[in-house]
């Protein structure tokens, strides 16, 4: 009896959603909190609306050649869904996980 009620426990243990917080800020600024995390094949994701106003830039989704621009200092970045790049200017800056 013991060994089925230990069994359950694990597993109503294993099925308790997870939760994660992101704080992000630049140098000097309060932060952000970011309450939406996603994880998809292990990895974890935040959505660019999210991110880009604690880091004082804007951006857009142009649904016609599905990309998202984001306006930096340093000129118009874009990257696409599944993409591991960001292309700024005519460079393509690899991304990492």
């Amino acid at each position: 009896m013991r060994i089925f009620v230990f069994s359950i426990v694990l597993f109503l243990m294993s099925c308790l959603p997870v939760l994660a917080v992101v704080e992000l800020a630049l140098e000097g600024e309060p932060p952000a909190r970011i309450e939406e995390v996603y994880l998809r094949d292990g990895e974890s994701f935040l959505a660019l609306d999210d991110v880009l106003p604690p880091l004082e830039l804007t951006g857009k989704w142009d649904a016609v050649d599905h990309v998202y621009r984001i306006r930096s200092p340093r000129g118009t970045a874009t990257i696409s869904p599944g993409s591991h790049f960001l292309k700024l200017g005519e460079r393509f800056i690899p991304l990492k996980n």
